[in-house]
């Protein structure tokens, strides 16, 4: 699935069982979104156009931190590609001027993300989905004749554990 950052099946892999595939998918469609919203961008590879503001100077940036493809039309002008030089992760600086300063006069169509999720992206949302997954309710504690469990305070207190924000931290938009 697209939408996913992590597949049905490596979440299985991670929980070293085997899962309700209706339930893994809905907690590995929270830990996606919640991943995305904390990283401020999708991450997996989209085809998407971003309109933005002209910067009044020689750089301008996108909100992607791995730009594989873009072409550029500014106030409706299609710009050739020698006039600008692109980075991978978003920035692009104007070779022959400056980016006039406008609201939404920059249109940029993309192709961006990463087309395999990098290994920590995957142990984060695995992470994260296996919390919701084992405790829906965020419970601290759950008892149920003589089986009793205590589950960590980090389920209540966060959604991001210490490493999870290290992990995250290189692909996180400023």
């Amino acid at each position: 699935m697209a939408d996913l950052l992590a597949s049905p099946e490596t979440f299985s892999s991670y929980m070293q069982r085997d899962l309700d595939r209706a339930t893994a998918t809905l907690c590995l469609q929270g830990a996606s979104a919640l991943v995305r919203n904390y990283c401020r961008w999708s991450i997996s590879q989209a085809t998407e156009t971003f309109v933005v503001d002209g910067s009044g100077t020689e750089l301008l940036s996108l909100p992607t931190l791995k730009l594989n493809t873009v072409t550029l039309t500014v106030d409706g002008t299609l710009l050739d590609a020698d006039t600008y030089q692109v980075a991978s992760r978003g920035q692009i600086r104007r070779l022959d001027g400056i980016w006039p300063c406008g609201l939404d006069n920059v249109s940029a169509d993309t192709d961006h993300g990463y087309t395999i999720i990098p290994d920590d992206i995957t142990l984060v949302v695995c992470s994260l989905a296996s919390r919701y997954y084992s405790n829906p309710d965020s419970l601290r504690s759950k008892a149920s004749g003589d089986d009793s469990r205590v589950f960590g305070a980090i389920v209540i207190a966060s959604d991001f554990s210490e490493l999870a924000l290290q992990l995250l931290a290189p692909y996180r938009l400023n």
